[in-house]
């Protein structure tokens, strides 16, 4: 049999990975669940974290190697723009009929202009 080379962990060999990518409020998600990575690290928004599950169900969050502190949270809170209504062609800026010059009763139409 031979050693183990030094620098290798047997949890980690014998370990599950999965890459995810961070996201802009520092969460990873990973099968239905969310984890908040600490602010302390040098992981940026957007960049890879590999999960890895060892044989016990524990997991560890790496990104370059470099062991990231993480806790689990229930569900990330979103910001979510303000919904705004969206303009019909309908209601664009043309005016209404019974403002429209042409189709005012004070004005002379054709009919009555001929008549005079």
């Amino acid at each position: 049999m031979n050693p183990l080379p030094k620098g290798e962990d047997l949890e980690e060999v014998f370990s599950l990975e999965w890459e995810r990518k961070e996201s802009n409020d520092r969460v990873v998600q990973w099968q239905g669940r969310w984890f908040q990575i600490g602010t302390g690290t040098a992981v940026q928004p957007g960049q890879t974290v590999i999960v890895q599950q060892r044989q016990d169900g524990s997991l560890v969050l790496f990104h370059k190697r470099q062991r990231l502190g993480h806790r689990e949270i229930e569900r990330p809170v979103r910001q979510t723009p303000p919904v705004v209504p969206i303009r019909s062609r309908r209601q664009s800026k043309t005016k209404p009929a019974e403002s429209h010059p042409r189709k005012s009763p004070l004005l002379p139409t054709r009919a009555a202009r001929s008549l005079r």
